[in-house]
């Protein structure tokens, strides 16, 4: 495996040999890298890279090494407002912690009662696909947490039950919780939001949507209906865009946490 690095205006600055991981997070003279199936004779998952000095933190939870092993299109996230860098498990609740300076701190655990993923059950269902996506279709399981954010006074998380009902919820810098949302309105312009995440900015909330849905959705709220068009508006987007919008295309959403 290699890493190209390259600058913002896409120009070729290096490439670099690395070790089979799936994801990695690079700060200005360390790396962290994260692998699924553990490491070494302890089964380290994180690994703290500098020069020629690697630490493990974190062994791989007793019959893990099962589980199907994928890059997150998220991965490590990186606190603007503190430096610490985060780390969402995906086949459990737990987030992990790491100073500004890649040092492991600490494993935060989310409990949600009887939401909760009976651990056996998670096991049992690792050479059964299909049983467990009909187990939890039909229980009120959340099965991970699907996004974990972090922004200036606040951190935020989605989870979802059924594999369908969605839950934003966000918390104080203390990892209490401090309000959720299972539903949204659009009160300022009134077009369709989705309840999804993708990735962040420092201050947004960012997901993405296929432009034919896009379009259709648009469609169906403002048919028929009289529009004001000004500057950046959600209707003057939709004019300049209109035939592309009917393209095989993504059109990415930004939503400002205040």
């Amino acid at each position: 495996m290699a890493i190209l690095k390259f600058t913002m205006n896409g120009e070729f600055i290096s490439e670099e040999k690395v070790s089979i991981a799936d994801d990695f997070h690079f700060g200005e003279e360390f790396r962290i890298s994260h692998i699924q199936d553990g490491d070494g004779n302890d089964q380290k998952t994180f690994f703290r890279i500098f020069k020629n000095d690697t630490i493990g933190y974190v062994s791989i939870l007793p019959g893990h090494e099962g589980f199907y092993s994928f890059a997150s299109p998220v991965g490590f996230i990186k606190d603007a407002s503190t430096g610490k860098i985060y780390f969402k498990e995906w086949y459990s609740y737990a987030i992990q912690e790491f100073d500004s300076t890649g040092f492991h701190l600490n494993t935060i655990n989310f409990d949600f009662g009887r939401h909760n993923y009976p651990e056996e059950l998670r096991l049992n269902f690792i050479e059964k696909p299909r049983e467990a996506q009909e187990y939890l279709k039909n229980s009120p399981i959340i099965r991970s947490i699907n996004s974990f954010f972090a922004f200036d006074k606040k951190f935020f998380i989605t989870v979802s039950h059924s594999l369908k009902k969605s839950y934003w919820i966000f918390l104080d810098k203390k990892f209490n919780p401090t309000f959720n949302i299972d539903e949204l309105e659009n009160d300022i312009d009134g077009s369709l939001i989705k309840m999804r995440t993708w990735t962040q900015t420092p201050t947004q909330m960012v997901y993405q949507i296929d432009s034919r849905q896009f379009f259709n959705d648009y469609v169906d709220t403002f048919n028929d209906q009289q529009v004001e068009i000004s500057e950046g508006n959600i209707h003057e987007f939709f004019g300049k865009n209109r035939e592309k919008l009917k393209e095989e295309k993504y059109v990415l959403v930004l939503l400002k946490v205040k």
